[in-house]
């Protein structure tokens, strides 16, 4: 199965350099249907004709962004050059405490194709 996922510009551009290759999400519905050995079609968020696709390794699920903040390095699963409050406060940008306190985090570990 391929899933579309949009990412952010410099997020878009650690992964095809190759320094991150873990994407964090929230285990959602959507995210529920995400098995190792699926693809998963990484659009850039600001242009959209640009993409590229990539496949699932490993999946891990944590109790929260601190949790498996605690297990990767900030680099694979963020960009480089960021720091730690740099990544929660993108994060929170893009889920509410309300979807968080829902739903655990989903790590999604995968490799270029």
């Amino acid at each position: 199965m391929i899933h579309n996922m949009h990412l952010l510009n410099s997020i878009y551009d650690s992964v095809l350099k190759g320094s991150k290759d873990v994407e964090i999400r929230l285990l959602d519905k959507k995210r529920s249907k995400i098995k190792v050995g699926d693809k998963i079609n990484f659009i850039n968020h600001f242009d959209e004709s640009k993409s590229f696709n990539v496949l699932v390794t490993k999946l891990k699920v944590f109790n929260d962004i601190g949790d498996c903040m605690n297990s990767y390095a900030l680099k694979r699963i963020y960009k480089e050059d960021a720091t730690y409050e740099e990544l929660i406060d993108t994060f929170n940008s893009i889920y509410s405490l309300e979807e968080q306190e829902d739903n655990k985090v989903l790590a999604i570990e995968f490799k270029l194709i």
